[in-house]
């Protein structure tokens, strides 16, 4: 039996603000660092619960920018309807002239999504540079990722259709050693 993809329940409150909270007991890990962008469908890290790690994935309707972490990186054991972050809205002033930016960025940004469920490695090895970095430049063929499926480290190679042969990457949407899906988003670009 595999693991089940458990999605984070969303509350707001009367000023537009919005907090994602957990959605069973259990142990949460590999967080989402404050200032990332979050939008439903997309990881939160996973709970793991009686030793099985499940993906935890932003509900329907989230989509903002990280404030106020539980934790920045690790693990905490969490209870059920536990707050997880707030999330500042992307118009709102509470998100800052970044989020405006990101906004901005976004609207043109191309997404390069997992082609398959596993772990995802954003370097080579460890203390080893990225494959790619925000600002960087990739082009068709370039690795950009790596997707651990049962101990076999698949390259995640950047190109395919409605991706330009260069451009920009604009976001990195997941932090080294995520558990990813197929179809997750791991980075957006633009062409150049």
């Amino acid at each position: 039996m595999g693991a089940t993809v458990l999605t984070a329940l969303l509350r707001r409150d009367e000023a537009g603000g919005a907090s994602l909270h957990a959605p069973a007991v259990g142990v949460w890990v590999d967080p989402p660092r404050a200032g990332a962008r979050v939008r439903a469908g997309e990881a939160l890290g996973a709970l793991r619960i009686l030793d099985r790690r499940h993906p935890l994935v932003a509900p329907p309707g989230a989509d903002g920018l990280v404030l106020e972490p539980l934790m920045e990186s690790g693990e905490r054991a969490v209870q059920f309807g536990e707050r997880l972050c707030a999330l500042a809205p992307l118009e709102g002033a509470a998100a800052g002239a970044a989020a405006g930016a990101a906004a901005g960025e976004d609207a043109r940004a191309l997404p390069v999504r997992s082609p398959i469920d596993g772990i995802a490695y954003l370097r080579p090895s460890p203390g080893a540079p990225a494959f790619v970095e925000i600002g960087g430049e990739v082009t068709e063929g370039q690795t950009v990722a790596l997707v651990e499926v049962m101990k076999t480290f698949h390259p995640l190679r950047y190109g395919g259709p409605g991706l330009p042969p260069r451009a920009r990457v604009v976001s990195i949407e997941v932090h080294d050693g995520a558990e990813v899906r197929q179809g997750q988003v791991l980075a957006r670009v633009e062409g150049v």
